[in-house]
């Protein structure tokens, strides 16, 4: 597949453009103020950063890499690079089928 400059340009414009309303779309999902089941017992017990003992110890690490051992909330980073990312996949498809 050929890509030139006129393809990112192009893209990062619809990117920008697009972005916003895919955030306001998602934005109660965004803004609750639960956890999911399987994330409420771990925090509650384990204070979110004993992952290890779940199956996770690369999570363990990561956290630990990002944090310096130092509990922080990241709750709607995650999200927003999920949304982020599905929203630069669906250009990039859409460019490759058209």
């Amino acid at each position: 597949m050929y890509i030139d400059s006129k393809f990112s340009e192009q893209n990062g414009k619809v990117f920008l453009f697009t972005l916003p309303f895919v955030v306001v779309a998602n934005w109660a999902i965004l803004r609750s103020n639960f956890l999911y089941v399987d994330d409420a017992a771990r925090v509650y017990n384990f204070g979110s950063i004993n992952q290890g003992v779940h199956g996770r110890p690369f999570a363990d690490l990561f956290y630990k890499l990002l944090t310096s051992g130092i509990f922080i909330d990241f709750s709607p980073l995650s999200q927003l690079l999920a949304l982020s990312c599905l929203v630069w996949s669906g250009i990039l498809i859409c460019d490759v089928f058209s």
